[in-house]
């Protein structure tokens, strides 16, 4: 259970850290007269955390059996010696989502004209404001959707007779992960139309696929890595040098 609340605090500094971003998001919305943007915020945070906290105990019960780990997260938790290897788990983890996002920027550029103008209208953050995405991502997002859903979607496909499961089950979390953007997409652009849908995909699912692997390849921690550098990129870095 020192893993569980290590993960459960992780997310909340996670939501701190990433209140900026979340903020100017949050004010692109069509709110009700009288409710605030740092209301609903909270109203976000709150519930949000909540998520994270049951991903996390989902996680830690069903991770090992699901064949994923969080080895210095773990250990750290522990008060074990941390593993060795963590500057390459790093590095790759930084390298692979940052090529992922540039990748991804690159896939999304055909799809953008059919795209509803509102999108683009949204109020912008500046870099250091929008480079706040990574604490949202790769810290609150990992935990649910890569230690939770991931591990839940393979425990249940080996339930169901699948010999491994790992590849079907990454492609429901990503997928899952992506579809859970479309009503906040919905909200800003309107009705939702097959462009929008296929930029959720695209922008969300595809990259979770990547992380989903890093996470059993080399741990969550390389996960939550990979999807912060891509934040970086996708939120800060390539808005600001395409303006």
């Amino acid at each position: 259970m020192r893993l569980f609340w290590v993960l459960v605090a992780l997310c909340a500094l996670g939501l701190a850290a990433s209140a900026p971003f979340l903020l100017q998001a949050l004010s692109a919305l069509p709110l009700p007269p009288g409710v605030s943007v740092r209301t609903v915020f909270a109203v976000q945070a709150a519930q949000t955390l909540v998520l994270s906290a049951l991903a996390a105990f989902t996680g830690t019960r069903l991770a090992a059996r699901a064949g994923l780990d969080a080895p210095w997260l773990r250990a750290w938790a522990g008060r074990s010696p941390l593993p060795p290897g963590f500057a390459r788990v790093a590095i790759e983890g930084a390298a692979l989502g940052s090529l992922a996002a540039v990748a991804i920027a690159g896939i999304l550029l055909p799809i953008r004209p059919s795209l509803p103008a509102a999108l683009s209208r949204a109020p912008q953050a500046g870099f250091c404001t929008a480079a706040t995405s990574a604490f949202y991502g790769g810290i609150v997002e990992e935990v649910i959707t890569r230690w939770g859903v991931l591990s839940a979607a393979i425990a249940l496909a080996r339930k169901l007779g699948a010999r491994d499961g790992f590849w079907a089950a990454n492609l429901v979390a990503a997928g899952a992960f992506g579809l859970l953007h479309l009503p906040v997409l919905a909200a800003v652009a309107g009705p939702l139309t097959g462009a929008l849908v296929a930029y959720a995909l695209l922008a969300n699912g595809v990259p979770g696929l990547l992380f989903g692997w890093l996470c059993r390849r080399n741990g969550l921690e390389s996960a939550m890595i990979a999807h912060a550098a891509a934040d970086v990129w996708l939120h800060a870095a390539l808005p600001a040098l395409l303006a």
